[in-house]
């Protein structure tokens, strides 16, 4: 190991010492392969001295191409002749490449000596036996290498082994019956050192790879198809689990918000007392009938009167429940409703028993009339439907600031009206906590199912009186907090 180190060592010195290399060039090889093809000076073929100009060298150039050109010369090798003229001609001309040929005709073509002389006389050969050469070239050095190894393991471990046994012999030698026994243990331990096998040798080594492959293919493939099943079967279970749970979030209803009763302090606390079941009772519906007088009695308009606070606007098909409910056709039903407003607007006497059912509707036309700039009855209309379809929206419910500018209107019109339809009682404060409990927030027709459970109330009463309440509580605490 030594010595490779030191021949390593100085190579590496010698290479670094280099600057420049000299080496044969294209041109030169050339050359060599046509001046042993021609065999001959190629002066003495043009008839010239070595000494001769370039245009000496053209004229005779075109003399001997007159003499050897095919077309004129018939003999057979006078293609030969007339292309080595050519290749002799591009030597001369060429100051750089009649150089060289002056000097091979001093110093001769490179002879065995020289690395160069194998290159141009050894057979090229193709890639497949270029293959093959390098092939078993390997194969010789791998096998070389192995049995240098393994000589450099051997003389190892002899050192080793020799001064470990002149170890055990300088204590043994005490005793009488010493026996040298170290150089057959030393070449015991040698055997035991592997030799160099055929069967590591790189052909051998592929071929067992190579039936290796062979043979393990079958389960290869098959692992490979047991892993891709596995993992399509995997993809189909994901798939259909994601379906499920697709299916099952489509199935799944909404959850309603619970309306959560607000908590009454102060001046309000003592009047409110915990929710009853009591709800007024609904006027039964009379069935469809066909009426063929025009005349409307007391009962019919107490009934329409009736029809009228139970579906106010903005419910659908409204003039299609009050006809059903009142039993009479929705012409007849819109224009009494037109006439009864009418007559209300214009002061007319009705009948007593139609007075005290339409206080609340003259009460509430009243405190319109109050109002400056009141809305027609079609922009109410129209006004709670919006109302209405916001609260239904699929979007939820309406913004934060929305509601408060809507709570902020009810108040106002609360305070401008001065609870002119009446105050309220005890009994009616009680049916609109448990009406508001019964039907939650988001429900259909949420209001008119409120009002028709208060007594003597409308819906924008009943509107008007919880929107009051809740900024009560929330001014209430409020000012705890603070």
């Amino acid at each position: 190991m030594l010595w490779l180190r030191i021949i390593f060592t100085i190579y590496l010195f010698l290479t670094c010492c280099v600057n420049s290399i000299f080496a044969w060039d294209t041109r030169e090889l050339e050359l060599f392969d046509l001046v042993e093809e021609v065999n001959r000076n190629f002066y003495e073929i043009l008839g010239l001295q070595q000494e001769a100009t370039v245009i000496d060298i053209r004229k005779a150039y075109r003399r001997m191409s007159l003499q050897l050109h095919p077309d004129k010369n018939k003999d057979r090798n006078a293609e030969e002749k007339f292309r080595q003229l050519v290749a002799i001609y591009e030597v001369l001309k060429d100051l750089e490449k009649r150089r060289i040929y002056d000097n091979i005709l001093l110093n001769g073509l490179p002879t065995w000596k020289q690395p160069v002389y194998y290159y141009r006389h050894v057979r090229k050969m193709s890639l497949l036996e270029l293959t093959i050469f390098l092939f078993l070239l390997a194969t010789g050095a791998q096998y070389l290498f192995a049995w240098s190894v393994y000589i450099e393991k051997k003389y190892e471990l002899e050192d080793i082994l020799s001064a470990k046994f002149k170890k055990k012999e300088k204590k043994l030698r005490k005793f009488k019956n010493f026996e040298d026994f170290s150089t057959d243990a030393i070449m015991a331990e040698i055997n035991l050192l592997p030799k160099p096998k055929y069967q590591d040798l790189l052909p051998f080594k592929l071929c067992d790879y190579f039936i290796y492959f062979i043979k393990s293919t079958p389960g290869c493939y098959q692992k490979w198809r047991d892993l891709w099943m596995q993992v399509r079967l995997e993809d189909d279970i994901s798939e259909h689990d994601s379906q499920d749970e697709t299916e099952e979030r489509i199935k799944k209803p909404r959850r309603k918000k619970v309306f959560e009763i607000p908590e009454f302090a102060g001046e309000y606390s003592d009047s409110v007392e915990p929710p009853i079941n009591d709800t007024r009772p609904e006027p039964p519906i009379i069935e469809s009938r066909t009426v063929e007088s025009n005349t409307w009695t007391d009962e019919q308009l107490v009934i329409l009167i009736r029809a009228i606070n139970k579906y106010p606007g903005g419910v659908a098909n409204r003039w299609e429940k009050i006809a059903h409910f009142v039993g009479r056709s929705v012409l007849e039903v819109v224009t009494a409703a037109k006439q009864l407003k009418a007559n209300t607007d214009s002061g007319v006497s009705i009948s007593t028993s139609v007075q005290g059912i339409t206080g609340t509707l003259n009460e509430h036309v009243e405190v319109k009339k109050k109002k400056k700039g009141a809305l027609s009855e079609e922009m109410l209309e129209r006004q709670m439907k919006l109302d209405n379809w916001r609260e239904h929206s699929p979007r939820g419910v309406a913004k934060e600031e929305y509601k408060a500018a809507q709570a902020d209107k009810a108040l106002q019109a609360a305070n401008e009206a001065n609870m002119s339809s009446g105050v309220w009682n005890q009994k009616q404060q009680k049916a609109l906590e448990s009406a508001l409990s019964l039907f939650a927030k988001g429900s259909g027709e949420r209001w008119e199912n409120i009002a028709g459970c208060v007594p003597g109330k409308t819906k924008d009463e009943c509107m008007v009186r919880y929107k009051e309440l809740a900024e009560v509580v929330r001014k209430k605490r409020q000012s705890v907090a603070r």
